[in-house]
């Protein structure tokens, strides 16, 4: 029975894991932004207490976005729960890898964007990609270097932390049917309700992020994955368009 009890914790505590290494990650590209218009903060004689209610109006989405990450991860450890293999341990590290590299490309694309565009990364933005001249001639050369020398150390930073402080091995354990049935049962119901943001009828947009009259603080605050999935699933019918 003391076998039992570990293996829901494991699985448990691997699913949570994962969960706080996510919303970190998002708070972490969300201070990187902020930093680097850092400038702009003092321009618009942003206030410490505005700052941390980036972090705060963040949760919603962050948790949302998080909820969209976590299915896949999900549905390895619910197999996990019944049977394991070392593939499955290494499907996950892969999967977060990929999912690290792709959610930072992004961030650095709103980084990288709002100077200008005095907005955050959307399809429309994506249609610019088939112009990849004209894009990196508009940027000035330091802040280029900056910028690609930022997305390569933090996709390294988070690729390194991940596997040292988050991802775990799930190892030998013994079958707990119950738990396991219970785990499969409940988790998507969880995992759609923070996907909605909560129970109400019409689920969560960008507007819960938004608290402020500086929209820098507003743009902070939306999670950038989140919004270009939003972006791009209501304008899939014009993503092939030219801009």
């Amino acid at each position: 029975k003391n076998t039992d009890k570990i293996v829901s914790k494991v699985i448990i505590s691997t699913f949570l894991r994962q969960l706080l290494f996510w919303l970190i990650v998002f708070n972490f590209f969300r201070i990187v932004f902020l930093l680097y218009h850092i400038d702009l903060l003092r321009l618009y004689d942003v206030s410490f207490s505005e700052l941390l209610n980036v972090f705060a109006y963040s949760l919603k989405l962050d948790i949302s976005t998080a909820a969209y990450i976590l299915i896949f991860p999900f549905l390895l450890l619910s197999v996990q729960s019944f049977y394991n293999h070392k593939i499955l341990n290494t499907l996950n590290l892969v999967y977060t890898i990929i999912i690290i590299i792709i959610y930072s490309l992004i961030s650095f694309g709103d980084i990288g964007i709002y100077r200008d565009w005095q907005s955050k990364l959307s399809y429309k933005a994506l249609l610019f990609l088939s112009y990849p001249k004209e894009i990196v001639d508009s940027v000035p050369v330091f802040r280029f270097i900056l910028l690609a020398a930022g997305l390569i150390v933090s996709i390294f930073f988070l690729i390194y932390s991940y596997k040292k402080w988050f991802f775990k091995r799930i190892l030998e354990i013994k079958r707990n049917i119950l738990f396991s049935l219970i785990f499969i049962v409940s988790t998507p119901v969880i995992l759609l309700i923070s996907v909605r943001g909560g129970l109400q009828q019409i689920p969560i947009n960008q507007s819960e992020a938004y608290f402020s009259n500086k929209q820098i603080l507003n743009i902070a605050a939306v999670n950038s994955g989140w919004n270009l999935l939003y972006s791009i699933t209501h304008n899939i019918s014009n993503i092939n368009k030219n801009p």
